[in-house]
């Protein structure tokens, strides 16, 4: 067996995929010491943590794909006393993904203790989405507000502008919401960020649904769908496909409405329990 998932085999490349996720779901119930045994029987080396901005390069890409269990694997690696603030904040996004509110706190706090002045805007940022998720509206304006004052990073402004269209979009205030996010989107489409830019989409496409807008709304859905489609992430992908739905069911188009929301429940199945977020991730 294991000759046959050695490199150059001839076994096809979605049944090797296959096996790899199947050995990655196991591997969370095996002892460390398996874990490079694992790996080798999918034909594939296992990942090497090396501590530094590569694990977290790596692990925002990841995270940017939906891979949340394979970056909970990764993090299983990790020795406990590493303490990085940048790491710690994607651990607690992911702790918030997967609707753990008291570990993503921790994590916060964790990495709040142990942040250096480059690593301010991002904590800065998490506290400002976990306060959001806590539907503390006005912290989480005022952290946001906070980001843009100390930061110059172009990313982190985005982040920090997207924050406040999803505080102003919760609270009713969807024109200042769409402002917030079209300049986050601005930005973003300079840096040609991907992932951020398809999340912009999703946002505007919300605000425009709830002011009525629906053709508009849908616009934003196909853009921001289009760009999950292209990261490969199925969940949000998912989340998108069916927003898009609701508004053309809301328009009147029951076919097309029809058509979109099977493909939704489809993408759905196949990411998984877990794989779905709410609108102000």
């Amino acid at each position: 067996m294991r000759s046959r998932l050695n490199a150059g085999s001839m076994i096809p490349r979605m049944v090797a995929q296959k096996l790899i996720r199947k050995t990655a779901a196991r591997a969370r119930r095996e002892p460390r010491r398996r874990w490079a045994r694992l790996w080798r029987k999918a034909g594939r080396r296992p990942p090497t943590l090396k501590l530094g901005p590569g694990v977290i390069t790596s692990g925002e890409q990841l995270y940017q794909m939906g891979r949340l269990a394979t970056l909970e694997h990764w993090f299983a690696l990790l020795p406990p006393q590493h303490a990085d603030a940048a790491l710690l904040c994607l651990r607690s996004r992911v702790a918030l993904d997967r609707g753990s509110y008291q570990e993503a706190q921790t994590l916060a706090d964790t990495a709040d203790l142990c942040a250096q002045d480059g690593d301010r805007p991002l904590v800065l940022l998490l506290q400002s989405r976990l306060a959001r998720a806590q539907g503390r509206y006005e912290q989480a304006i005022s952290l946001a507000r906070h980001v843009l004052d100390c930061s110059t990073d172009p990313a982190q402004r985005a982040m920090a502008m997207r924050a406040l269209g999803i505080c102003y979009d919760q609270i009713g205030q969807h024109p200042e919401a769409i402002k917030q996010f079209k300049a986050a989107l601005a930005i973003e489409r300079q840096r040609g960020d991907l992932y951020a830019i398809a999340r912009l989409h999703h946002n505007l496409g919300i605000c425009y649904k709830l002011i009525g807008r629906f053709q508009t709304a849908e616009k934003y859905y196909s853009h921001a769908e289009s760009y999950w489609a292209i990261l490969g992430n199925k969940g949000w992908r998912a989340l998108t496909l069916n927003s898009k739905g609701v508004v053309q069911h809301l328009a009147g188009q029951y076919q097309a409405a029809h058509a979109t929301l099977t493909a939704a429940l489809t993408l759905a199945h196949e990411a998984g329990p877990g794989a779905r977020r709410d609108r102000g991730a």
